[in-house]
């Protein structure tokens, strides 16, 4: 029986392994330095290869696309940018103020300090009483929004230092008033800009709209540049062109200029944090420079002509305002502001009144009019010197003299 299993086992065919007997045939080829031959590529093995390569192929595009998409879904907007930006805001008076209040309404607008101008008292200058700080909106405007404040005396390297703590990326400057050091304009990642009231590089200076309308300019405008060492010497970022109205004057126009500031601050600063602004220098041979407006510049000199008064009347309203000096008594000169102004239609006047010297009170077709070179003013109010603002009529009824005399 035992010889009978034995026998059945010799005869039964041996399992074979397939992978095992290649890989002995390997070994067996290499130790005998021959190469075993390579089984030949059939036409579905090479086919399903190929699908299997264009398959992981569009996975991996698939792949690729998809990450795409989820960092663009992920990647913060450019508005969500500018949220991140520390601004630090310089300026100060009616101006400043305006364009702060604009852009501090922006969803963009981080701002993380304020500078402006020390408080300075008002009032009579031997009375303690009577004196008050002078208005600074800028200061108002940082206080009621517990924005942090800082009013330095002058910009120097502790002024810097204190600055530089606020960690700007850029700093905005609108009407501060003062030329600011290079190492300062550097501190800031995206540098210092500007907001000047002039369509630079005309009436480069602190008092462009003064001038624009002392000079009779018909157009105006805002410009925005970066800040350099120069007065008002930087590339130009942007700019807005407006007509100035005929009877237009100083505040009013200052005013309009912060609304169209506010604005053009707010179409640059997306694009100027991206990079898509390309600065645009200054032609340096067409410059010219402001006069610097002092008390002084509002006395009125009657041999200019009516539009030239009118003008000065414009750009110096409400401050310093234009004067005259009437001789009240012999040798009693009184100043008087002249508060509403406008000009008298030449083709009205007699030819007795032309013939008038210049600065000669008389009544024209119901109106007190000033006799100028080649026309009148109509005066509506006028205040004499520490007095209140008074209509014409009731100064006349108390000045019987007034009428007929001659303004120096």
């Amino acid at each position: 029986m035992r010889k009978k299993i034995q026998d059945i086992k010799k005869n039964q065919p041996k399992h074979i392994n397939v992978e095992q007997e290649k890989t002995k045939e390997t070994h067996i080829a290499i130790h005998k330095n021959v190469v075993p031959e390579k089984e030949p590529k059939t036409k579905e093995s090479a086919l399903t290869k190929k699908e299997k390569s264009l398959n992981n192929s569009e996975k991996s595009t698939k792949r690729i696309k998809g990450r795409k998409e989820k960092r663009e879904k992920d990647q913060p907007t450019p508005e969500k940018k500018i949220s991140d930006i520390n601004v630090v805001f310089m300026g100060t008076g009616n101006f400043a103020s305006e364009v702060l209040k604009g852009a501090y309404k922006r969803p963009h607008a981080n701002i993380v300090g304020i500078v402006t101008q020390p408080d300075k008292k008002i009032g009579r200058k031997k009375s303690t009483i009577h004196r008050t700080l002078a208005p600074n909106p800028v200061r108002d405007f940082a206080k009621e929004n517990e924005i942090q404040l800082f009013q330095p005396p002058k910009i120097d390297e502790d002024a810097i230092t204190k600055i530089k703590k606020m960690k700007p990326h850029i700093i905005v400057v609108a009407s501060y008033g003062k030329l600011l050091p290079k190492s300062l304009l550097n501190l800031p990642q995206y540098g210092a800009i500007n907001i000047h009231t002039s369509l630079l590089p005309k009436l480069r200076g602190a008092s462009p709209v003064q001038n624009a309308l002392l000079l009779g300019f018909k157009k105006t405008g805002v410009t925005i540049m970066q800040m350099d060492e120069g007065l008002d010497t930087g590339d130009i970022l942007a700019q807005e062109e407006t007509e100035i109205q005929e009877h237009e004057k100083y505040d009013e126009l200052l005013h309009r200029l912060s609304q169209i500031a506010a604005k053009l601050i707010e179409e640059l600063s997306p694009k100027y944090f991206t990079g898509e602004v390309t600065p645009k220098p200054q032609n340096h041979s067409q410059a010219t420079l402001c006069q610097l407006i002092d008390r002084e510049d509002g006395h009125i000199q009657w041999t200019e002509t009516t539009q030239e008064i009118y003008n000065r009347y414009r750009a110096l309203y409400p401050w310093p305002g234009i004067f005259s000096y009437w001789e009240e008594k012999e040798n009693q000169m009184m100043r008087i502001k002249l508060r509403s102004v406008f000009p008298y239609n030449a083709t009205l006047l007699t030819e007795e009144e032309k013939e008038l010297q210049p600065g000669t009170v008389f009544i024209g077709r119901d109106q007190l009019c000033i006799k100028t070179f080649d026309g009148a003013l109509i005066i509506e109010a006028l205040q004499p010197e520490c007095k209140v603002v008074m209509p014409i009529y009731d100064f006349i009824n108390g000045h019987k003299t007034f009428e007929g005399s001659v303004l120096r």
